[in-house]
């Protein structure tokens, strides 16, 4: 006698059917939907990497695309001179002889500031190498510089920095209280503003001065867009030379 072999299982036609279908609208959702997926991407991925392959927290990511809080501080301390730091006028400054000694930054800034009567330099050296620089923002006119106006009779302090192997030195209270003779002989107000995140240049500064304003960026995707004063409130539409990096 035959053995009987074992029915093998079929997929009735309406069951291939099905399945063809099923995957034609699968590519076709996905066709369809590919511009979108990959702007979707494009957006995701650099917020995953930003935040979880940096240093860089949520706290901070927040900051740099959405929204930042400053800290405006006046300069409190009296005045006094101080024979180690040099101030010249960057319409004046030889610029030429600066730039093979020193970093990138520095190169950008004075650049940046070449023969501009609004902006002098302050530097401090040691044994004849620099050790720290800052500026002062004094124009003659109200100003935009950074989201916030220096008006006319205030003087703004800016990129203050000290060398790694000079800080805990007092290199950087040395600067402040040049720039604060500097604007006691010139009949000017002294101010700066720090972000509040940043404890280091925060706690320098609530040293030597006091808080006096708060500042608000409201940014779309890193781009400042609007910046808040408070006492008194004001709100300012940054557009124009509002948005000018001096």
């Amino acid at each position: 006698m035959k053995k009987r072999s074992a029915p093998q299982a079929t997929l009735r036609p309406s069951s291939l059917w099905f399945l063809r279908k099923a995957d034609v609208s699968l590519i076709s959702i996905v066709y369809t939907n590919l511009k979108y997926i990959l702007i979707s991407l494009a957006i995701i991925f650099p917020l995953w990497f930003v935040t979880w392959n940096t240093p860089m927290n949520l706290a901070k990511l927040w900051e740099s695309y959405v929204f930042k809080k400053r800290y405006l501080i006046a300069y409190s301390k009296d005045p006094c001179a101080t024979d180690t730091v040099c101030c010249a006028p960057m319409s004046s400054l030889d610029i030429e002889s600066l730039l093979p000694r020193v970093d990138e930054t520095l190169k950008k800034y004075l650049n940046m500031r070449r023969n501009s009567s609004a902006w002098v330099f302050f530097s401090y050296q040691i044994d004849g190498n620099l050790a720290g620089y800052s500026f002062l923002h004094v124009p003659i006119t109200d100003e935009w510089n950074d989201a916030l106006p220096t008006h006319n009779g205030s003087a703004r302090v800016s990129s203050v920095f000290v060398n790694e192997k000079n800080r805990g030195k007092r290199v950087a209270e040395k600067l402040l209280s040049a720039m604060s003779k500097y604007g006691y002989d010139n009949g000017l107000y002294i101010w700066a503003v720090v972000e509040a995140g940043n404890d280091s240049s925060l706690n320098l500064f609530l040293r030597n001065g006091f808080i006096t304003k708060k500042n608000y960026l409201v940014k779309i995707w890193k781009r400042n867009v609007f910046s808040i004063l408070t006492h008194p409130l004001k709100i300012y539409f940054l557009i124009g030379d509002k948005r000018a990096k001096r």
